[in-house]
């Protein structure tokens, strides 16, 4: 798996977890769409080297990836009901699948004042050493 084949990879397996297993039907993106809801953005941050062996053959990359929950309230549920849930899930695909560290950073009650929308904002660590397509 190349770098760039990291992110294309955790996103669709992410999105594909998110939509088929939340009752609320989250809109999962690589960028902010508006006028979508729930909306649960996903972004790589940080692919940098890590370390290297001496011959340069086998290298650490450290990636991050910030995924942002938005939700207003829906029907019966509020939004942070909506974005809770949407937190566990997310957790279990970085966390359980992938083995991340990191978790929820934040709780941002109310990102845009004219609304009632809710926000959490998750943050993950991975490790991958692209010639063992090892990702840890």
């Amino acid at each position: 798996m190349e770098i760039t084949n990291v992110q294309t990879s955790i996103y669709k397996n992410l999105r594909d977890y998110l939509t088929e297993n939340s009752q609320y039907k989250p809109y999962v993106s690589t960028r902010i769409v508006e006028n979508k809801n729930p909306l649960v953005v996903f972004e790589e941050t940080r692919n940098e080297i890590l370390e290297r062996t001496t011959d340069y053959n086998n290298r650490t990359r450290i990636i991050n990836y910030t995924i942002n929950i938005f939700a207003d309230d829906k029907d019966e549920a509020t939004s942070p009901t909506i974005c809770r849930e949407l937190a566990e899930l997310v957790s279990n695909v970085m966390e359980d699948y992938y083995h991340a560290t990191g978790g929820v950073i934040g709780n941002l009650p109310r990102y845009n004042d004219t609304s009632n929308t809710y926000q959490i904002q998750m943050r993950y660590t991975l490790k991958y050493i692209p010639s063992k397509a090892k990702l840890y």
